[in-house]
């Protein structure tokens, strides 16, 4: 069934918006296929919950560095381009989003203790994107 609609006439910008948050939200939606809990080391996400578990310690994310979090376990051991976490994460790619995508990261290192040394889950690749990897 419908779960929204567009009373006509509509401008091009809302039906956009709205697609948009419908594919966001159809992403973390209950999938099947997607496990509920995705561990990467000493990571584990809780998709149900929206929680980060890390040592089993509890953290709590926003929500966008959830979705980023999410969509890089996802991804665990490939190269995520910025550009593509921009579109997903903010559902646009353009300088501002991609400039949010280092700030988010830059935060999310820091609430994952990611301190470039002994522990280093979120890797960049220069010109290219990020990449999550156990440690």
């Amino acid at each position: 069934g419908a779960d929204d609609y567009v009373v006509k006439p509509f401008g091009h910008r809302e039906f956009v918006a709205r697609l948009r948050a419908h594919v966001r939200r159809s992403d973390l939606a209950g999938d099947p296929q997607l496990p509920e809990v995705l561990e990467v080391g000493p990571l584990r996400l809780d998709v149900a919950e929206r929680i980060l578990h890390i040592d089993g310690e509890p953290r709590r994310l926003t929500g966008t560095e959830f979705r980023l979090l999410h969509y890089l376990m996802r991804h665990r051991g490939a190269v995520v381009p910025t550009a593509r976490l921009a579109k997903h994460v903010w559902g646009y790619n353009d300088a501002p989003a991609r400039d949010s995508v280092r700030v988010t990261v830059h935060r999310l290192r820091r609430k994952l203790g990611d301190d470039g040394g002994r522990r280093h889950f979120i890797h960049t690749v220069p010109g290219v994107g990020l990449k999550l990897r156990a440690s």
